[in-house]
C-alpha cells in the first residue's frame, strides 16, 4: 500500500514536472508577435533611420535660422622681430556673430525637405513593421497547420495500421485474399510516407517559425490555437478600394516624395534668377580685457549670375526637377492602380477561402460518417477493401482539406486587412 502510494506521488509529480515543460514552449500568437518585433534587424535600423533623419532636420534648422556665434583667443607669441612674449597690441579677444539673411529661400526649401524626410522615415518604419507582423502571422499558422497535418496523418497511418492488423487475421482465417492482405499492406505504406512528408513540412515550418524571432532553429513551440470569428465578413470591393487607398503608406510615401520633388523643382526655379546674399556680422573685440579693439558691425550684400556654362547649369537642372517631380507622378498613378488590383483579389480569395471552408466542414462530416458505415460493412463481408480503401482516402482528404481551409481562412482575412492599410498589431508595435 506504501509503495503504491509512492508511485502515485512519483508519476503525479512527473506529470506535473512534464505539464510544466509543455507550458513554458507554449506561445501565443501576441507574444509571437512582440519577440518577431523586439528581435527584428530590419526594424531597428529604421528606428536608427528616422533618428538620423530627425537629427539631420534639426541640424539643418540651427545653421539656416540660429546666428553662428563664437569666440577667438590669439597672439602672436614668437617671430623674428621678438622674443617670445605676450603683448595687448599684438592679442586679440573677440566674439563674433554671423547671420545670413537672404539668399534666395535656399534655407527654407532644404529644412522643408528634410521635415518630408522624416515623414517619409516614419512610414517606412511603419511599413516594415507592418510587414514584420504579417510575416510573424503567416509563419504562426503555417506551424499551426502543419501540426494539425501531422495529427491527421498520424491519425491516418494508425488507422491504416490496425486495418493491416485486422486483414492479416482474416487472411490467415480465410474470410480475406492475399491481394486483399497485399492492398492493405501498401496502404499502410503510403500512409507511412504521407505522415514522414508532413514531419518534413513540420520541421521547416519549426525552422522559419524561430529564425524570425532569432531562436534556435529546431528548438521546439507549442503554438496555441488561433481562434477567429469565422462568419466575419468584408467590406465591398468599392468600399475596400477607398480604405486601402486612404490608409496605404506606400501611397503616403510616394505623396511625400512628390511633395518634396516640388520643393526641389522650386528651388532650381530660385536658382534660374541671379544669386542673392545678405549676411551680417558682428564683431565684439577686447573681451576679458585681452587686447585693444572696438565693436564692429557690417551689412554686405552680393548678387552674381553665371553668364557662360552655368547659364545651361541652372537650365538643365529646372528641366530635370521637372522630369523628376511627372515621373513621381506617374509611379503613384502606377502604385494606385496595383494597390487595387492587390485589394480587388485579396476580397475574391477571401470569398473563395470561406467558401472552400464551409464545404470542407460539410465533406469532413460526410467522409467520416461515411468511414464509419464502410468499415462496418468491410468487417461484416458486405463491403470490398477497394470500397474501404477509397472510404479512407476520402476521409484523409477531407480532414486535410478542413485544416487547410481553416487557416487559409483565416490567412485570406489577415491579408485583406493588409491590402487595405489596417494595422495588424496590438499596442503601439514601434
Amino acid at each position: 500500500m506504501k509503495l503504491k502510494k509512492i508511485s502515485i506521488f512519483f508519476i503525479s509529480a512527473l506529470l506535473c514536472f512534464i505539464s510544466s515543460e509543455l507550458f513554458s514552449l507554449e506561445i501565443s500568437l501576441d507574444d509571437y508577435i512582440k519577440k518577431a518585433l523586439d528581435t527584428s534587424t530590419e526594424i531597428k535600423n529604421y528606428k536608427d533611420q528616422k533618428e538620423i533623419a530627425k537629427k539631420e532636420y534639426l541640424n539643418t534648422v540651427y545653421q539656416s535660422y540660429i546666428p553662428d556665434v563664437y569666440y577667438t583667443l590669439s597672439s602672436n607669441l614668437y617671430s623674428d622681430a621678438k622674443k617670445f612674449s605676450i603683448n595687448d597690441d599684438e592679442t586679440s579677444s573677440s566674439l563674433n556673430l554671423s547671420y545670413n539673411l537672404f539668399n534666395n529661400f535656399k534655407d527654407k526649401f532644404t529644412v522643408d525637405s528634410q521635415f518630408i524626410d522624416i515623414a517619409i522615415a516614419e512610414a517606412n518604419l511603419w511599413l516594415n513593421v507592418q510587414d514584420t507582423v504579417y510575416n510573424a502571422i503567416s509563419r504562426y499558422a503555417d506551424l499551426l497547420k502543419n501540426k494539425k497535418m501531422i495529427e491527421v496523418s498520424r491519425s491516418n497511418m494508425e488507422s491504416y495500421l490496425d486495418q493491416y492488423e485486422k486483414t492479416k487475421i482474416y487472411y490467415s482465417q480465410g474470410l480475406k485474399s492475399y491481394s486483399d492482405l497485399l492492398k492493405s499492406e501498401l496502404n499502410y505504406k503510403d500512409s507511412e510516407l504521407f505522415y514522414t512528408q508532413n514531419e518534413n513540412l513540420e520541421i521547416n515550418s519549426i525552422i522559419s517559425f524561430n529564425i524570425l524571432i532569432k531562436d534556435e532553429p529546431l528548438s521546439e513551440k507549442n503554438p496555441s490555437e488561433i481562434v477567429f470569428d469565422e462568419s466575419q465578413g468584408i467590406a465591398g470591393i468599392g468600399e475596400s478600394i477607398e480604405k486601402g487607398l486612404k490608409n496605404r503608406k506606400e501611397i503616403y510615401i510616394k505623396e511625400k516624395e512628390i511633395e518634396k520633388k516640388e520643393k526641389e523643382l522650386k528651388k532650381s526655379y530660385a536658382t534660374l534668377y541671379p544669386d542673392t546674399k545678405l549676411d551680417f556680422s558682428y564683431a565684439k573685440n577686447k573681451i576679458f580685457s585681452i587686447g585693444s579693439g572696438e565693436k564692429t558691425y557690417a551689412l554686405s550684400f552680393s548678387l552674381s549670375f553665371p553668364i557662360t556654362s552655368g547659364i545651361y547649369t541652372k537650365d538643365k537642372n529646372y528641366y530635370e526637377a521637372n522630369i523628376y517631380l511627372a515621373e513621381a507622378r506617374r509611379d503613384l498613378d502606377d502604385l494606385k492602380l496595383s494597390i487595387k488590383k492587390e485589394i480587388i483579389s485579396a476580397i475574391y480569395q477571401f470569398s473563395y477561402s470561406k467558401k472552400s471552408y464551409e464545404v470542407s466542414k460539410i465533406k469532413s462530416k460526410i467522409s467520416n460518417d461515411n468511414l464509419e458505415i464502410t468499415k462496418q460493412k468491410y468487417y461484416e463481408g458486405n463491403a470490398s477493401v477497394i470500397d474501404l480503401v477509397d472510404a479512407q482516402k476520402d476521409q484523409l482528404n477531407s480532414q486535410t482539406d478542413l485544416a487547410n481551409s481553416y487557416y487559409d481562412l483565416y490567412l485570406a482575412m489577415v491579408y485583406y486587412k493588409k491590402v487595405i492599410g489596417e494595422e495588424l498589431w496590438k499596442g503601439e508595435g514601434i
